[in-house]
């Protein structure tokens, strides 16, 4: 019985403490079986756990437990990784059996003295059902009631508990209280009673948890061992004492202690007060402690919370009071908060740091400046040097396929017309996204041909001619596995194929940006970009891809997850046949800007959609807008409809899927917005939080090389339109390219023009 007990622990842990989330959904995979090795001093246990059972526990823990709180990051993985084919697997875990989980031992420690001195003070009066035992290990057969205690913090140094249970034979029950991330269970009764028919217990004096801090959700747990009884936890409260520290000396912004950049900072947040909340919807991360850095020289800094004692949250703003610039819970599925940002020489900013759902703990806080990364030099230039015979109207270029460059340029024809209104998911108002054969303009073709869709190394399949094939498996198919709901008969490219999972845009020859939650850093060796993944009639996509529209990730330049959102990945190779797509540098968008989106929603295959406004321009990293997006648009390129400049880039947003019935179907918004839910508009992070990072280019033409003209200023793409040239002249011409860390002068080129 010992070994039974210690294993439902293990269950709950894994159960609480693995869930994970898909668009909005909980998702995970079959249920495997669970041994127990007899005579042994450990218990193994494989946990793979499906959606029917998910839901049950996020019945109990959704509002109380972190990792049952879902917000939608448009992406269709667990955390940070992908899970294309919806797997799960929860490595499997071994506890040795300690005089800690010792039943014998434990129940001999039913604490005799009171407690005494200032406590916090919680109750939960709503009836919980303890499913009778079905005769077999089931972590999902327990009764599960949650006190969340949120008021002065520190540290615990007695409990109290009182707890009332009905029930037809008490002497099946265990009763265990523990902590938020079940490390510690505490055994309160443990099959005594007999037949008793009801428990009204009190313990005080309870030390088990004595420097944990106060401030958790706290957990009372009922199981029945044996069959043919039934009961419910009627209520239960919990006093829990501590000792209240004095604020630390950088408990309010005007006390911030200034840090040294590669210097670690130790620190603790015991005691620390605020009411400050970050980003991060209800994180509760109110008591916190403040930093101030300044930078020498302008270029991406890292700040990151890595070997803190508890689960942290960090935010960066610009003065005491001010704008908060980005924010950070846990990056790449661990808790550590870090943060990755382009600071400004000279300025001063102010870090805060805190602890989710009110956590405090020892902390090191440390800021490190990454290594100035110099534009490449410019050249693969066209005309190549010497050239002759070149036309009057030729396109200078340097780093990229020029053939629909002229196209490009021309940002009067990039007006839709009415085939060309188009749109996305989660729906707001009218639903009219559009697939690739239905959009006729050239301009918005070309920077469409620019984005790509990302999908995992190994669902590409190589064929006998050198080509890749993509997965058929269809949008309603994948859905199911994922989910177990089926997609409502009429829900649009429910039949289409959905091989990937987020969406990339190419930004320099060797550049690719996607939303930061879709990759992390030590993951990009299983992932591929795909350029070329669309409908080329309502019946057709290409699954069968050249060798030259796929690419590998060879390095992360920067990763920032959280508010906002996005990832700079090098490729293993400069991307041919596809231009890099113009960034906004400075500024920021108009209010009530009209926007077009293009990306690959629940990696399908690539949808344009236009028709919606910036509706939310005030928070400095992101704007807020209708577009209609689904899971797996993050990443995808947000553009000023006027300009076709990328704007954004696509990271969150409200849940995509409604039940109606026997299936779901997208959700509709209203234009305005869905204000019911946390995320209610589509979230876009600004592109100017890392385009100071991406080249522009000053390019310099005449005929005379020691006396060139500056003729294309702050190009934002590798080419450049002169004026019409004269015929018969030879011209010299050269680029430079700079970005936030300085500039790259290329060599002085020639060419003669055709008489």
């Amino acid at each position: 019985m010992r070994g039974w007990k210690i294993l439902f622990i293990v269950g709950v842990i894994f159960l609480v403490g693995g869930l994970c989330s898909i668009g909005s959904t909980a998702i995970g995979t079959e249920k495997s079986a669970i041994s127990q090795q007899a005579n042994m001093a450990s218990i193994s246990v494989a946990s793979e756990l499906p959606q029917l059972f998910m839901a049950q526990i996020l019945a109990s823990v959704q509002k109380t437990h972190k990792k049952a709180h879902i917000i939608n990051l448009n992406h269709l993985a667990c955390g940070c990784g992908n899970v294309q084919r919806a797997s799960v697997e929860f490595a499997e875990v071994e506890i040795l059996l300690s005089g800690k989980y010792n039943l014998a031992a434990n129940d001999s420690l039913m604490a005799m003295a009171s407690c005494s001195g200032p406590y916090s003070f919680g109750e939960n009066n709503d009836p919980v059902i303890i499913p009778d035992y079905p005769g077999y290990f089931d972590p999902f057969a327990i009764g599960l009631s949650p006190i969340t205690i949120s008021g002065p913090s520190g540290r615990v140094n007695c409990i109290e508990v009182h707890y009332e249970i009905v029930h037809s034979w008490v002497g099946d029950l265990e009763v265990v209280l523990t902590n938020e991330d079940f490390s510690q269970p505490h055994y309160l009764w443990s099959n005594k009673g007999g037949s008793a028919d009801s428990i009204s217990e009190t313990e005080a004096g309870i030390t088990a948890f004595n420097g944990e801090t106060v401030n958790q959700t706290w957990y009372l747990l009922a199981v029945d061992t044996f069959g043919g009884d039934s009961g419910y936890i009627d209520s239960w409260w919990i006093k829990v004492y501590y000792e209240q520290s004095a604020p630390p000396a950088n408990d309010d912004c005007a006390n911030a202690i200034a840090i040294e950049e590669a210097v670690p900072y130790e620190g603790n947040t015991i005691g620390a007060t605020g009411d400050y909340q970050s980003s991060w919807g209800d994180a509760n991360d109110v008591n916190d402690v403040w930093h101030s850095f300044t930078l020498n020289s302008t270029g991406l800094v890292k700040i990151s919370l890595g070997g803190s004692t508890f689960d942290t949250t960090l935010a960066v703003f610009d003065q005491c009071g001010g704008t908060e610039l980005a924010s950070n819970d846990d990056s790449c599925e661990d808790y550590t908060s870090e943060i990755q940002m382009l600071m400004t020489a000279g300025n001063t900013y102010f870090i805060r740091v805190a602890g989710f759902d009110y956590d405090q703990g020892d902390y090191t806080l440390t800021v490190t400046s990454s290594p100035a990364l110099l534009p490449a030099e410019p050249d693969k230039l066209s005309p190549v040097d010497g050239a002759v015979d070149v036309q009057t109207d030729t396109i200078l270029s340097w780093h990229c396929t020029i053939a629909a460059a002229k196209q490009v340029q021309d940002n009067s024809a990039a007006e839709t017309s009415s085939k060309n209104t188009m749109r996305y998911e989660t729906i707001y108002g009218k639903d009219d996204r559009v697939d690739e054969y239905n959009v006729m303009d050239v301009n918005i073709l070309a920077v469409g041909d620019s984005t790509a869709i990302l999908v995992l190394r190994s669902d590409l399949v190589k064929n006998s001619d050198g080509t890749f094939s993509l997965p058929r498996e269809t949008f309603a198919e994948w859905y199911f596995q994922m989910t177990g709901w089926l997609l409502c008969p009429d829900e649009p490219f429910r039949n289409q194929p959905a091989p990937g999972s987020c969406s990339g845009f190419l930004v320099a020859p060797d550049i690719i940006v996607t939303s930061g939650h879709c990759l992390c850093p030590q993951e990009i060796s299983q992932y591929a970009f795909v350029f070329g993944f669309v409908m080329t009639d309502p019946n057709t996509a290409v699954l069968k891809i050249n060798k030259s529209n796929i690419y590998y990730c060879k390095e992360v330049i920067a990763h920032q997850e959280g508010f906002p959102d996005w990832d700079l990945i090098r490729l293993d190779k400069e991307v041919t046949g596809h231009n890099p797509l113009p960034l906004r540098h400075t500024g920021i968008i108009p209010d009530g800007q009209s926007i077009l989106n293009i990306g690959y929603p629940w990696g399908l295959p690539r949808k344009y959609t236009a028709g919606a406004t910036v509706l939310d321009n005030t928070t400095s990293a992101y704007f807020q807008a209708n577009l209609d997006l689904y899971s797996g648009s993050s990443g995808a390129a947000v553009f000023n409809a006027d300009t076709l400049v990328v704007e954004g880039i696509v990271f969150a947003g409200p849940e995509d899927f409604v039940e109606d019935g026997p299936c779901d179907r997208s959700k509709v918004c209203p234009d305005t917005g869905c204000y019911e839910e946390e995320l209610h508009l589509e979230y876009i992070a600004r592109v100017t939080e890392f385009s100071p990072l991406i080249p522009t280019f000053d390019v310099y033409l005449g005929t005379n090389p020691n006396k060139l003209n500056l003729v294309c200023p702050d190009d934002l793409v590798p080419w450049c339109v002169p004026c019409p040239l004269q015929a018969g002249k030879t011209y010299y011409w050269k680029v430079v390219a700079g970005n936030c860390y300085g500039q790259t002068e290329g060599p002085v080129s020639s060419f003669t023009t055709v008489k």
